[in-house]
């Protein structure tokens, strides 16, 4: 039993903070640097995260709608569901472009997601 109350009492360290982090570092400066480094790329990853998942997860459900959508990126992270004719309107407009391999989105597996050209 006292193992098990030590494994549940050892402080945790998870991407750069908690009060795990300076026991696990030690002396060691580099470890403190890389602590620092991904505590402040953090809110990056967990944005990313986060994207990842809301296209991933609910693209297909808008799809199967009547009549079916697509999601349409702005640049907060946050997504659009809109038909087929009005993202060709938007294209036609200028405010919408299509993603490529190249850019930000070739990590969604292929799919090429269409994000908006003039939310900033």
């Amino acid at each position: 039993e006292p193992t098990r109350a030590a494994l549940v009492q050892t402080p945790i360290c998870e991407q750069g903070e908690g009060a795990g982090c300076a026991e696990l570092a030690g002396e060691s400066a580099l470890l403190r640097e890389l602590q620092e480094k991904s505590a402040q790329n953090r809110v990056a990853r967990d944005k990313a995260s986060l994207e990842r998942y809301s296209y991933n997860n609910f693209s297909d459900y808008f799809a199967a709608g009547f009549p079916p959508r697509r999601l349409v990126r702005h640049s907060d992270g946050t997504f659009e569901a809109l038909t087929d004719a009005e993202i060709d309107a938007a294209i036609k407009a200028g405010r919408v472009a299509k993603g490529s391999p190249g850019t930000p989105w070739q990590n969604y597996k292929g799919r090429n997601p269409y994000y908006f050209l003039d939310d900033d």
